[in-house]
């Protein structure tokens, strides 16, 4: 490198660190760099098509363990189990760690596929038990809907059949009727507005009828409405 940057004038190389070489490209370029925010998943197997199955999997298990890690900090915090957690946590990520076309991966993929087997069935039984220490108590017409991110939501509710037997009409918390639909498939969908950060929101199913939602009407610019 001496040699070079004595006999060359450009490009000239000097040895940096990391945290210098990222300043560096930030004060260069930092206000011309587009910005994403988002979800950043793993990306190594985005290519593996023969593995879309387990692959959906995984990332519904890191998902599913998101929402129980955030829900058994709302509702009981001393119930959390960070030994299973980890363990879930491990199988998601080491079955997202890919070496595409290594003769060894294609020869332990039964291993491999084990990883994400596992952190689904972990991931669900760590959800399905937080929610079920926290259910809606003797009122079987009630439902909890709870928020386990960090922003405000508006969600189209989809409840089976069994959860759902009281009826077809859906009030909230404060007695207004949402607007709610009992489908083909015997399950009920009803619309939660605005459910609050990282809490909850209480909705009571009953025999009335229900609330159908009804399109605003709309006046065109050419006066046909």
């Amino acid at each position: 490198m001496k040699a070079w940057n004595e006999e060359y004038e450009w490009p000239r190389f000097f040895i940096s660190s990391a945290s210098d070489a990222f300043s560096a490209l930030e004060k260069r370029y930092g206000k011309d760099l587009p910005q994403f925010k988002g979800d950043l998943t793993p990306y190594w197997e985005d290519g593996a098509g023969s593995s879309a199955l387990e692959t959906g999997m995984n990332r519904g298990a890191a998902d599913c363990l998101a929402q129980a890690e955030a829900l058994a900090a709302m509702l009981s915090p001393g119930s959390y189990r960070p030994a299973a957690f980890r363990e879930a946590w491990r199988n998601v990520l080491l079955y997202s760690e890919h070496d595409s076309e290594n003769i060894f991966t294609k020869k332990q993929w039964d291993v491999k596929r084990s990883f994400v087997v596992n952190a689904q069935k972990q991931s669900e039984s760590l959800l399905a038990n937080i929610l079920r220490a926290h259910g809606s108590g003797g009122d079987n017409a009630g439902i909890d809907v709870r928020n386990s991110t960090s922003w405000r939501r508006t969600e189209l509710i989809v409840l089976p059949e069994g959860l759902s037997a009281a009826g077809d009409h859906v009030n909230n918390v404060r007695g207004v009727a949402v607007p709610s639909q009992r489908f083909s498939t015997g399950e009920l969908g009803f619309l939660a507005e605005q459910v609050p950060t990282l809490g909850s929101a209480r909705f009571h199913i009953s025999a009335a009828k229900p609330e159908y939602p009804v399109a605003r009407r709309q006046q065109c610019p050419h006066g046909i409405s």
